[in-house]
């Protein structure tokens, strides 16, 4: 099907230092709202803390609604296998909507239900890409 590519560079918010707005929150803004529309939804992010960080501000920012409380999921290094395999499967059922994940999700797991993919930050590497 289709694929399109959106580059997106967070706003500024101070012109006189060129700092800009945090690439995290940004992250977490676009998906909850590409989720809040039904669009399955995976994150990557670089490092397992801000894995961890993007998942909180997305529960948050989404609150479970019956039947749905393990919609959002994370994906990183040190799970257990059986968690892995778990999240593998619902994002292949459908039942998990959205999912954040470091580079553990990237290589080697076919999720053809994702709809959307937002990498937060430079991804490091073509694989990555």
């Amino acid at each position: 099907g289709r694929k399109e590519f959106v580059l997106y560079n967070p706003p500024v918010v101070n012109r006189a230092l060129g700092i800009r707005r945090s690439s995290v929150l940004e992250a977490s803004g676009l998906a909850s709202e590409l989720i809040r529309a039904g669009v399955h939804t995976i994150v990557f992010t670089r490092a397992r803390t801000t894995a961890e960080v993007l998942l909180t501000y997305l529960r948050e920012a989404l609150p479970p609604k019956l039947g749905q409380a393990n919609a959002i999921r994370g994906y990183r290094g040190g799970y257990l296998p059986r968690q892995r395999r778990e999240i593998e499967a619902g994002l292949r059922d459908g039942t998990i909507r959205g999912v954040v994940s470091t580079n553990a999700l990237e290589l080697g797991v076919d999720i053809g239900s994702l709809d959307a993919c937002v990498m937060t930050g430079y991804p490091g590497t073509i694989a990555s890409a």
